[in-house]
């Protein structure tokens, strides 16, 4: 089977679409993987998917959302392969000291410290409805679930949040979606 692709003076707008999205598809992956690299190779493996379907991508009635949806695919299948192949002994950021900086690092280290520790769906739910504003049925389709289901995950990770130690969080404060 011989797939289409977009040709080199890109008639289909695939490089327009990669220079509009990728900084909001890269900032994604980041808040999924807390690694600028490893965001980066999930957004590379992303892009070279939607280009491989591009064809489909262009009929999609919400080109971002499908595209989305690819990002979530790749990431989870990622997560899959990785649990079998590394067993890290730590996750330890080291950051450059900057002056009253270090609060700041430290805070920000330990909130994606403990979103790494929600479930998958719980951590896609989160980025995904308080990072990139969807609603529940836009999260819904791109995990694949009911938007019941999106609204039991987002409540079910912010309880978390509220509840771990390593965030001193007060039980009623509101967890900023800044």
């Amino acid at each position: 089977m011989e797939r289409e692709t977009p040709s080199i003076d890109d008639p289909s707008g695939y490089v327009g679409f990669v220079d509009t999205h990728t900084p909001q598809l890269l900032r994604v992956a980041f808040l999924l993987c807390a690694d600028d690299h490893a965001a980066q190779d999930l957004v590379q493996e992303t892009l070279l998917q939607s280009y491989r379907r591009w064809s489909r991508v262009q009929q999609a009635d919400n080109q971002a959302a499908y595209v989305r949806r690819i990002l979530v695919n790749v990431y989870l299948m990622g997560l899959r392969r990785k649990r079998f192949a590394e067993t890290p002994l730590e996750s330890r950021r080291d950051y450059p000291s900057q002056e009253g900086a270090e609060s700041r690092l430290a805070e920000y280290d330990a909130v994606l410290r403990a979103i790494s520790r929600l479930s998958h769906r719980e951590q896609i739910a989160l980025v995904m409805r308080f990072y990139e504003d969807l609603d529940d049925q836009s999260i819904a389709t791109a995990l694949r679930c009911r938007p019941g289901t999106v609204r039991s995950l987002v409540h079910r990770g912010l309880e978390k949040l509220r509840s771990d130690p390593t965030l001193h969080l007060q039980e009623d404060a509101p967890i900023r979606s800044e």
